[in-house]
């Protein structure tokens, strides 16, 4: 069964059908068809998604979404190319696993894996932490943990 990856995107374009676009596919589910008709075929085991409209205005769109196991960076790069300006911030819990992706820069990938809640504020970027809840969603686990391995009292 495949982890999910939770996807935060800002997608800019100069041209307002574009985003547009960007809008009647995320509502048919078909975010990844319509701009890359042939993405189903690359193996890495990626479906298409719908998801969830944020924001928006005529250039830009900000929009949340699942995808499985890591975040769609070849569809980002694709975009990228077809004059998208990308901010994309993720995170995949399961694996431990978080970053930003952005047309400038690329990817930033940083891993959480058996790391203290101290650590992940050290490690971890404050606006993926921030964005995601990684360090307080492990502290509240912390806690819940320990409130089963405390001696009852009689």
């Amino acid at each position: 069964m495949a982890n999910n990856c939770e996807n935060k995107v800002t997608l800019r374009h100069t041209d307002p059908a574009m985003i547009k676009r960007v809008k009647r596919a995320l509502r048919q589910g078909k975010l990844f068809a319509e701009f890359i008709p042939d993405c189903t075929h690359w193996g890495d085991g990626q479906r298409d998604v719908g998801g969830e409209i944020i924001d928006s205005d005529a250039n830009e769109i900000e929009i949340n979404f699942l995808s499985r196991w890591e975040p769609p960076r070849k569809v980002f790069t694709k975009l990228s190319e077809m004059g998208f300006v990308i901010d994309a911030y993720y995170n995949e819990g399961g694996d431990a696993f978080c970053g930003n992706w952005t047309s400038e820069g690329g990817d930033s990938f940083y891993s959480y894996e058996g790391l203290s809640v101290d650590e992940v504020i050290a490690k971890i970027p404050a606006e993926i932490d921030i964005r995601f809840v990684i360090s307080d969603t492990m502290a509240e686990e912390i806690k819940w943990n320990e409130s089963f391995t405390q001696p009852q009292e009689n």
